[in-house]
């Protein structure tokens, strides 16, 4: 977790300590707003490399959402602000304990960084095919299918065509394992950028996803099991 997003995840969590203060006081008014920002704030925090966190915030989203809507139920707002606030000390419990998990000398500072992202069964069997095709291990075979799409604008442009038209009917419906990737943290913050330019949603682990389906498509291997 680098300064920013920490920095952002403290001021999640002063949120959350006045949002309590305003439930308790049962200011509606004030709740309603607070919920509203709180919702924007987990957008800065969340963060695919951190999975605690990740679903720490996700369980926070479904709850503000909850929240949110019973806040404009006269009836039965004391019931379920209560409720979200047994969800709230969850929630901060899941925090606390990725927060617990940063090492004191992250990787990055040692110019490298991890990247645990969440794949599919089908994804794992590409990243195998083309590993042994390649004949490069899980980290390597990343590593140069990122720098390709990083150094060929071309090679970008059939991805993002890729997702596009030929990606929709393969997007998983469930996902069922995770692999740890390490490499140099310049690969890692070329996966992040490329996670916006080529398909838009900021979201490391489909990109790897995407881009093990695009590349194993160029390499004539079958893309379904």
């Amino acid at each position: 977790m680098n300064k920013e997003r920490r920095k952002e995840l403290d001021t999640l969590i002063s949120s959350l300590d006045l949002l309590r203060k305003d439930i308790n006081a049962f200011d509606a008014v004030s709740v309603k707003g607070k919920l509203e920002d709180i919702n924007g704030q987990i957008r800065h925090v969340r963060d695919d490399d951190d999975e605690a966190l990740e679903l720490a915030m996700s369980k926070l989203e479904s709850a503000v959402e909850y929240a949110a809507t019973m806040v404009d139920k006269v009836d039965g707002v004391i019931t379920g602000l209560s409720i979200f606030e047994i969800q709230m000390n969850e929630v901060l419990r899941d925090i606390e304990i990725s927060i617990k998990k940063i090492p004191r000398k992250t990787l990055s500072e040692a110019g490298r960084a991890q990247f645990r992202a969440t794949l599919d069964i089908n994804s794992v069997r590409l990243m195998e095919t083309l590993s042994r095709k390649l004949e490069l291990r899980r980290s390597a075979l990343a590593s140069m299918l990122i720098t390709q799409l990083k150094g060929d604008q071309k090679v970008a442009d059939g991805a993002t065509k890729f997702y596009r038209e030929v990606w929709p009917p393969m997007e998983p419906r469930s996902i069922n394992d995770s692999k740890l990737f390490n490499w140099p943290i310049e690969i890692d913050d070329a996966l992040r950028k490329l996670s916006w330019s080529v398909i838009g949603t900021g979201n490391k682990s489909e990109m790897i996803r995407v881009m093990l389906a695009y590349f194993a498509k160029q390499n004539k291997l079958p893309l379904q099991a």
